[in-house]
């Protein structure tokens, strides 16, 4: 399965959250209010927008957004949702760690590029990317710490590893790549804990999908 298999697989869950207001999202954006950061007529990049949740938001703050993502079934999600919005918005979709800013016409179109717990800005093609859209600020929110229970509970049981699991510093690699490129990044610890309860079904196809095709004998 490929990388757009995965999220493609996942876009359903991702829609099922759309209309989950919580009192992160709410966070998230008093935060972006008080660093100026939504701006009414400018354009905000979305990296790895899903079914749009946040792009929702950007929009009833009055801003344009390009909506970016490797699934095509995560933004016909995103376009249902946004409705008569969606024709004030644009949609690209592709892996934006690969794509091509200056050919696309993005270098510094973007008042705010955005890419919230999304793997398109984990390595440092992504980071530079977004700093490259941008001609005022940059926004990446990560966990600070992560678990996936099940993951853990499978390989307790199989003795398999499954990479990525168990890491607790990839927000410091975010960190260390942004400075790396000649910026100076502001961080913001946000103490706000969270857990998906999920059905065996749904916990069966967000374990499998994109990350084990077969288990050994």
């Amino acid at each position: 399965m490929d990388t757009k298999e995965k999220w493609n697989a996942l876009a359903d869950s991702f829609q099922k959250t759309v209309a989950i207001q919580a009192d992160y999202n709410t966070e998230l954006f008093d935060h972006m209010r008080r660093k100026d950061a939504l701006v009414p007529g400018e354009w905000v990049a979305d990296i790895g927008c899903g079914a749009g949740k946040n792009a929702l938001g950007f929009v009833k703050e009055g801003m344009k957004v390009i909506l970016i993502d490797i699934s095509d079934r995560m933004l016909d999600y995103s376009r249902a949702n946004l409705g008569e919005k969606a024709l004030d918005c644009k949609f690209f979709e592709g892996a934006f760690e690969e794509t091509d800013i200056e050919a696309m016409g993005w270098k510094g179109r973007v008042h705010l590029s955005f890419a919230s717990m999304t793997p398109a800005v984990s390595g440092r093609e992504g980071i530079e990317r977004m700093c490259l859209m941008s001609s005022s600020q940059c926004l990446i929110t990560t966990f600070a710490d992560r678990r996936d229970c099940l993951a853990e509970e499978v390989s307790a049981l199989t003795g398999i590893e499954f990479p990525g699991e168990g890491k607790r510093d990839a927000h410091l690699n975010t960190v260390e790549t942004v400075r790396s490129l000649g910026y100076d990044p502001e961080v913001t610890l946000v103490e706000y804990n969270w857990e998906n309860l999920l059905s065996p079904d749904e916990a069966e196809e967000r374990f499998f999908s994109g990350r084990v095709t077969e288990l050994p004998d």
